[in-house]
């Protein structure tokens, strides 16, 4: 058996080496072919001497600058790369997270519960939300290289009107926002149509787009927020100064991806759909630091992924 594992890392070395050597081969020949076809023609056209260094000079500065942009380009994705790679832990515990609450909630008799305990039960499971956006918050964090924030917001109903309120968010977050967040609830400030991203995704104003992508918040003046009653609204108008700057921006981030936490109907599968029970969001201070092909699909595998463990916290703790 030892000698079969060896036999096989050998081979893959041999495989990796191989790869690396023909990926050299392949530079080398993309170097040296501009020179001997340079060479070719000069034995049968014949360049002066001045001409043909000045050719020569020319190929080597074009080669050298296409090398310094193949190797950045390398470096930028080679970086983004490893940077997915780094995140696999904080995503394992994320999943983790999920699956024990559910474990947790399934296991509780909801006959022998009084108020008290409800609001233990509540306790308890947002503790674990509250761990689990910390790790989704440093996933984010890791991938943008900017201080990045996760929430969990909850929809509920005020008579005709629909609210959403904050459940959980990151670990630091939450400390910083506890009491704000509570009196917003409160005062009912968070009404979902004055936020353009969960009134779009709520009400499925664009068919098949189950995410609220935007890079560049600053740009986009005609966003609705209801977080403006607290932060302040900016100027319609921008100018180029705070297009680069960010000058009168008053939200305290630029960048946000959303995700509606719900169950949608399976073609393969038969069960009842349910509606949009709240929502994902994680936003950065920074502008252009998500990548939309990418980075969506994580936020989008985890607002899957939590909604049972929410549905069946507020199935048992209302």
């Amino acid at each position: 058996m030892t000698d079969l594992k060896g036999s096989a890392r050998s081979t893959l070395q041999e495989i990796i080496c191989n790869l690396k050597i023909t990926e050299l081969v392949k530079l080398v020949g993309a170097v040296a072919s501009p020179f001997i076809i340079l060479h070719t023609i000069e034995k049968f056209i014949g360049f002066s001497c001045d001409k043909f260094s000045l050719i020569l000079a020319s190929i080597i500065g074009i080669e050298l600058i296409l090398l310094i942009l193949i190797l950045a380009v390398h470096e930028i994705w080679s970086s983004r790369k490893q940077k997915y790679a780094n995140i696999t832990k904080h995503l394992h515990h994320c999943l983790h997270i999920s699956r024990d609450i559910v474990s947790y909630l399934h296991e509780i008799d909801t006959s022998r519960m009084d108020e008290n305990d409800k609001k233990r039960v509540f306790k308890e499971v947002i503790k674990e939300l509250v761990s689990m956006l910390d790790s989704l918050s440093t996933i984010y964090s890791l991938l943008t290289g900017t201080r990045c924030r996760a929430s969990i917001k909850s929809i509920y109903s005020d008579g005709d009107c629909l609210y959403v309120r904050s459940l959980a968010r990151d670990k630091m977050s939450y400390t910083e926002h506890y009491n704000s967040d509570k009196k917003r609830y409160e005062d009912k400030k968070d009404n979902i149509k004055d936020n353009e991203d969960f009134d779009i995704l709520f009400s499925n104003e664009i068919p098949g787009k189950n995410y609220f992508f935007c890079n560049n918040l600053p740009e986009r003046r005609n966003y609705k927020s209801s977080s403006y009653s607290i932060f302040g609204k900016p100027e319609n108008e921008i100018d180029l100064r705070e297009k680069i700057f960010c000058h009168g921006w008053t939200l305290p981030y630029r960048s946000t991806i959303v995700w509606p936490i719900q169950q949608k109907e399976n073609g393969e599968l038969h069960f009842q759909e349910q509606r949009c029970i709240g929502f994902l969001a994680v936003d950065s201070e920074s502008r252009r630091v998500f990548r939309e092909r990418w980075d969506v699909w994580i936020g989008a595998g985890i607002a899957d992924t939590i909604f049972h463990p929410i549905n069946l916290l507020f199935s048992i703790a209302d």
